[in-house]
């Protein structure tokens, strides 16, 4: 905890994401390896944001007409969407084989706009529900 501090580690991954995040060309994936809960936070949190989804400590969007607007502008920013739906862990046989890989979580992000892109796939984990809740959204109704 104390390196993290100095080194001001969470800082520059704050800032380090969104620049990788903005340099990724059409179809390009971003992927990221963290050891630390915060760390782990920190990715999850950016890659929510340019996939146009709230993040958990942004839940009071989901409320009323300003917030409607809100999540809309949110998704309107969008560039791509995450690969992996929940971080991907260790197995058992990787622990035993090297145990500081135990707290290790890999996140990946990938940009919109290639060939099978998360942007354009529709195989993608929830592109269906993001279908539905486009259509809902151009309905007029709350999402």
């Amino acid at each position: 905890a104390l390196r993290i501090a100095v080194n001001d580690e969470l800082g520059q991954l704050e800032a380090a994401l969104p620049a990788a995040l903005s340099c990724l060309a059409p179809g390009g994936r971003l992927a990221v390896i963290s050891f630390h809960s915060l760390e782990d936070r920190l990715v999850k949190h950016a890659f929510l944001r340019a996939a146009g989804r709230p993040t958990p400590d942004m839940e009071a969007l989901t409320y009323g007409s300003e917030g409607l607007e809100a999540l809309e502008a949110l998704r309107a920013g969008a560039v791509g969407d995450t690969v992996t739906r929940r971080p991907v862990a260790p197995g058992p046989e990787e622990v035993a084989a090297n145990p500081r890989a135990r707290s290790a979580k890999l996140r990946v992000f990938e940009r919109a706009g290639g060939e099978g892109t998360a942007g354009s796939s529709s195989t993608h984990r929830g592109s269906k529900r993001r279908r539905k809740e486009q259509e809902r959204a151009a309905a007029g109704e709350v999402v």
